[in-house]
């Protein structure tokens, strides 16, 4: 994990007390899930905190300056905040040995901006360390699925069968959305990827499937999978793996694995008393082009349809 530390007083600058002290500031490292300490570095994913949480970093003061006597201390705060850099606050602000600090997120980055804001250590008006940039953003995470309808139709001449259902998601900001919107992630998007292995034929038709590409992640949206209706037997299953990666303006990051995404697409074809078809999602861990996540949060079964 990189700190950044900076040795003061310059030479020719007359020592004073405490001036020998050497200070080295850690990272606010974004987990995959946000977690507010020891997060595991992520590639692909800068430095940021979520506006509202916070994040615990650990400042190095070699040596102390709590010795009996001392009325030095090292002042921390947050540098190069602004409208467009993003405002963040730190806790405390006069430290004088090794301590965690606390950063807190305030107004998120703007786009183009990520990076700018740091956390500066000074003594006496120099400042003796900056740590590496950050950014304020929100980003998604605990995709759910509900059932929304069935599909049954004639499109563009083929009879498809199947559901749609309701897609929806968390800030990790913890907002709460309102009327299905989550403002915190106005610069976010969202794309799903699918695993599709060929299917038993028959009694399922191998027919290519539309996939969307990245969508804005601010409100819910309706997913549909639909197959060409089956044949009457043999009995067979046809599973598909689904999960969600995201991108986000503010911090530059793309193609990150949203947390607790993964879902199973299952279609079935069954014999009882008679052959019939039926289509559910369920939660499930997955990998999908190289990328793995936890159980999203789906229940979805339609009802039997009868396929003769």
């Amino acid at each position: 994990m990189s700190k950044t530390s900076v040795a003061h007083p310059p030479s020719g600058q007359a020592p004073k007390q405490g001036s020998n002290v050497r200070v080295t500031i850690g990272r606010v490292v974004r987990g995959n899930p946000y977690v507010d300490r020891d997060a595991k570095p992520v590639k692909g994913l800068p430095d940021s905190v979520p506006p509202g949480q916070t994040y615990q970093v650990e400042i190095v003061v070699d040596p102390p300056l709590n010795k009996p006597g001392s009325q030095d201390f090292i002042e921390v705060s947050i540098v190069e905040g602004s409208d467009e850099n993003g405002t963040a606050s730190v806790s405390p602000e006069k430290i004088t040995q090794t301590t965690k600090v606390t950063v807190t997120g305030g107004k998120q980055t703007s786009p183009k901006n990520g990076g700018k804001l740091k956390i500066q250590a000074s003594l006496g008006g120099k400042v003796l360390a900056l740590s590496p940039g950050f950014t304020v953003c929100a980003h998604p995470l605990n995709f759910r699925d509900v059932f929304d309808s069935d599909i049954n139709e004639t499109l563009q001449g083929k009879h498809v069968i199947g559901m749609h259902v309701l897609d929806s998601w968390d800030s990790d900001s913890g907002e709460v959305p309102l009327q299905g919107i989550l403002r915190d992630l106005n610069k976010v998007k969202i794309k799903e990827l699918l695993l599709e292995p060929k299917p038993k034929q028959p009694p399922f038709h191998d027919f290519p499937a539309d996939h969307s590409g990245y969508n804005l992640a601010i409100v819910a949206s309706v997913d549909r999978h639909s197959i060409l209706i089956p044949d009457a037997g043999p009995a067979a299953d046809w599973v598909k793996s689904q999960l969600s990666v995201y991108q986000c303006d503010r911090c530059g990051c793309t193609d990150i694995v949203m947390p607790n995404s993964g879902l199973l697409i299952k279609f079935h074809v069954f014999n009882d008393k008679g052959w019939k078809f039926f289509a559910e999602k369920v939660g499930a861990h997955v990998m999908v082009n190289g990328f793995t996540t936890a159980a999203g949060s789906a229940s979805v079964k339609t009802k039997p349809v009868p396929l003769e």
